[in-house]
């Protein structure tokens, strides 16, 4: 979660896998109120707060536009750009949407 928002962090506790990962990368502006603690525990999530990492995300993508790493086999479902707010919405009720691609003309 990249987006420093205390509403993207609730989205990614609720949209990760059990045994998933979640990194909030960034700071947020308050602190995260309502978090799910039970949610974390369930799901028995790994959480980490990371800070100046971007070098990380270069690597990734070069990797990514050298067609080093397929990642289609992970795309479950592709939408418009336009349709993401629904998607956002219902986001936890579908646990076989591995990944979610939007597309933006």
């Amino acid at each position: 979660e990249t987006s420093g928002a205390v509403e993207g962090a609730h989205l990614g506790i609720d949209a990760a896998a059990r045994e998933g990962r979640l990194a909030l990368i960034g700071f947020y502006e308050r602190e995260l109120d309502g978090v799910k603690i039970d949610d974390i525990v369930a799901k028995e999530l790994e959480l980490k707060g990371v800070m100046g990492k971007v070098a990380y995300m270069r690597a990734v993508h070069g990797i990514l536009c050298a067609g080093g790493l397929d990642l289609t086999p992970r795309i479950s479902r592709r939408v418009a750009f336009e349709e993401l707010p629904e998607v956002f919405a219902t986001a936890g009720a579908d646990r076989n949407r591995i990944k979610i691609m939007a597309h933006m003309a």
